[in-house]
């Protein structure tokens, strides 16, 4: 829906997740206990997760711009979900292959969901909305019939997953458009972790300011258009998928963030989980046992599929 300017509006708790601002062949998904080992993150990870790296997904003004698919051990016997999943980095750095980012993939991908881990468009260089016009592109070459048959995924089943800046980049996108979710530029499920989600500069750590405008592309906050264009919760009505959200209590993008987001989106009618935990971490960091078993079930019950990996 059009993007209006973010509303003034007393905070409600709810609970989105977000990552770090700062960092083969389609499988189905069994039920059979599978052998994992440790990772920095401590994620669950399954052997026979194989990784595709650096296929390219779109070329904006002839740069390419690449993408890495994390696929699950085994096949598929039917169309299954997908993930595309959108690293942090205050939109101004960070890389999809970085070991954390990486890791997630993987983890993902070994609860059985193909798992499509993009670059995007980094600022100062590239403003608003060239990112968000990424992770569309992205989702467009997802659903182009040549991936869908060859990773055998179900083009109405994607979930989008940001860490962080990224997750203000999966929020925008998810709550952009109306209708049906399987619509072209639209996706089925969004999760976020420690996202910020209204760029106005409230609710905002004073480190996070010359960086968002960079975003921007603004000097300052005066007269800044693109704040209420590029915030997510500017768009927010009653078509938007569910959302899963988290932040820690006293981390780096205040979890005001999440709340106002929460509010929105169930004052709109939507589905939304918000989740706050004690402490600092902050986005990919948030990624404990219990955060990712409660993701895991967040997208069985949204997208589908059946997550394999339970968190100890």
């Amino acid at each position: 829906m059009p993007r209006i300017a973010p509303p003034v509006r007393a905070l409600a708790l709810v609970t989105l997740c977000g990552s770090v601002l700062a960092g083969c062949v389609p499988a189905s998904l069994g039920t059979e206990a599978a052998e994992t080992v440790a990772a920095p993150l401590g994620l669950p990870l399954v052997d026979g997760v194989t990784v595709q790296e650096g296929l390219v997904y779109a070329a904006p003004d002839g740069a390419e711009l690449a993408l890495d698919a994390c696929l699950p051990a085994t096949g598929a016997s039917e169309a299954r979900p997908a993930i595309i999943f959108v690293h942090g980095g205050s939109w101004y750095r960070g890389a999809r292959d970085e070991p954390l980012y990486r890791e997630t993939c993987e983890w993902l991908a070994g609860a059985g969901y193909p798992t499509f881990s993009i670059s995007y468009r980094l600022s100062p260089a590239a403003q608003f909305p060239a990112a968000t016009d990424d992770v569309r592109a992205a989702l467009a070459w997802l659903r182009e019939p040549e991936q869908v048959a060859a990773y055998g995924i179900d083009p109405d089943r994607i979930a989008l997953f940001g860490s962080s800046a990224g997750g203000t980049l999966a929020a925008w996108v998810g709550t952009a458009g109306e209708g049906a979710w399987s619509a072209p530029d639209r996706v089925a499920a969004v999760v976020e972790l420690s996202a910020p989600i209204d760029l106005s500069g409230v609710a905002e750590d004073a480190r996070l300011t010359q960086r968002r405008l960079d975003y921007l592309g603004c000097e300052t906050d005066d007269d800044c258009e693109a704040a209420a264009l590029a915030s997510p919760i500017t768009a927010i009505d009653a078509s938007d998928p569910p959302v899963f959200i988290v932040h820690s209590e006293d981390e780096f993008v205040p979890d005001e963030q999440g709340e106002l987001f929460a509010a929105a989106l169930r004052e709109a009618g939507g589905e939304v989980e918000f989740v706050v935990v004690p402490g600092d971490r902050h986005a990919i960091m948030l990624l404990d046992a219990d955060i990712s078993a409660r993701i895991l079930d967040f997208l069985a019950r949204t997208v589908g599929g059946e997550a394999i990996l339970a968190a100890d």
